[in-house]
């Protein structure tokens, strides 16, 4: 896990977080933490996907119903009431 987040220039907690977003949950022994081969593979396929400037969300994951993607769906906004008139 360490080794990770410094080849791939990045926190220890994103590490954690791309794990997590491909469900893969490492093995822990002791003070460290470790993942399969296969695991390893995926998440550099999640690694090169985000440096094409891709979101995260965006990379198909096979375990997953259709693809696996993430849908967000953004709340529109309401009406914007003037502070002013709040105070009215």
């Amino acid at each position: 896990m360490a080794d990770l987040a410094g080849r791939w220039g990045v926190t220890p907690n994103t590490v954690s977080r791309r794990l997590a977003f491909l469900g893969i949950k490492p093995i822990r022994q002791g003070n460290y933490r470790f993942i399969t081969p296969e695991e390893l593979e995926l998440a550099q396929q999640l690694q090169d996907h985000v440096l094409a400037g891709r979101p995260m969300e965006s990379f198909p994951r096979p375990q997953e119903a259709e693809g696996g993607q993430v849908v967000r769906q953004v709340r529109q906004p309401g009406p914007v009431v003037p502070q002013v008139e709040q105070l009215a």
